[in-house]
């Protein structure tokens, strides 16, 4: 009966020294995760404010392209009720028409380049939305990880083993989002 209980101690100690190298393994596998994780979290979170930052530059200039056309626009106008004044001469309406026509295609030109100015801030407004949903999504397996590595401490401290796969479930469940982030 003696010899019994030794082998059922010895078992379980044993059973606790499988559990405790289980658990430092898994525990390090899911460290490794979170910090490859934190990084590429933090680096689409930097990519999101670059982009943004690009966007906001782009407006910028849209804005300034907008302003030099309205100064174009409203000396146009100035150009074309000088133009209705019937007392003026032939040479000085011709000189004011031409003018008119200057700015008109100036104000065409800045038309344009509106048009892909925009549609440069668009585009680095979508890629900083990509690039921070993407630093979300890694935030959220950060978050499995860190939960999966106390679970695992737990684990360690109560000597269940279902905590311990509990723990593991937790770091595949943050290892998912990991990969779906990347694939984003």
């Amino acid at each position: 009966n003696n010899a019994k209980n030794k082998n059922h101690k010895k078992s379980k100690e044993e059973e606790h020294e499988w559990l405790e190298k289980a658990v430092a393994l898994s525990t390090a596998i899911i460290s490794v995760f979170l910090a490859i994780s934190s990084i590429m979290g933090s680096k689409a979170d930097g990519d999101s404010m670059t982009f943004l930052t690009h966007a906001n530059d782009q407006w910028s200039y849209y804005q300034s392209k907008s302003i030099k056309q309205n100064l174009y626009e409203v000396n146009k106008n100035l150009i074309e009720a000088q133009l209705a004044n019937p007392t003026n001469a032939k040479e000085y309406n011709d000189a004011l028409k031409k003018k008119s026509e200057d700015f008109d295609a100036k104000i065409s030109k800045y038309n344009t380049e509106k048009t892909d100015i925009q549609k440069q801030a668009e585009n680095f407004q979508k890629m900083s939305e990509d690039s921070s949903a993407k630093a979300d999504v890694y935030n959220y397996a950060n978050g499995f990880y860190q939960v999966s590595i106390i679970i695992a401490a737990i684990a360690l401290l109560a000597k269940k083993k279902y905590m311990w796969m509990l723990s593991c479930i937790l770091g595949l469940v943050g290892l998912g989002f990991s990969v779906f982030a990347y694939l984003m």
